[in-house]
């Protein structure tokens, strides 16, 4: 697990009043997936103003091409229930965690992320995160 990495994460991309609770779940072993199934309901923390693109049309492929253009790292970092702090090649999470049923985060860099929606009816929404500079 990258610590530090999750904690950029949600230091840039979550509403202030839930950032310390979302740490101390991530960091600590017995709450860590409270923080983790926190993201099936991300919509209620994340800064809508970091949402740059979302659409429940995107294929893994597309969705790469659209990340290339905001950031020119070739890792992924994944956090889910299934996929909790593996880090990937870009082209390997994005393909591991696109089919996931349940709620997926793709940390890309510091300051791009995309979230993909646990699945319920249909395909889920995938949103992509751009932060111009770590706030």
């Amino acid at each position: 697990m990258n610590i530090s990495m999750e904690e950029t994460f949600v230091k840039t991309f979550c509403e202030k009043r839930i950032v310390d609770r979302l740490i101390y779940e991530l960091n600590n072993p017995k709450k860590r997936m409270n923080a983790l199934w926190r993201f099936s309901n991300h919509d209620q923390f994340i800064k809508k103003s970091c949402i740059v693109d979302s659409s429940n049309k995107f294929t893994p492929d597309n969705l790469m091409d659209k990340i290339k253009k905001l950031s020119k790292s070739n890792k992924c970092y994944l956090l889910s229930p299934s996929f909790d702090g593996v880090e990937y090649s870009l082209y390997d999470g994005i393909h591991q965690g696109f089919y996931e049923g349940l709620a997926v985060v793709f940390i890309i860099d510091s300051n791009t992320a995309v979230i993909k929606d646990e699945q319920v009816y249909g395909a889920p929404t995938k949103y992509i995160l751009h932060s111009p500079s770590n706030n």
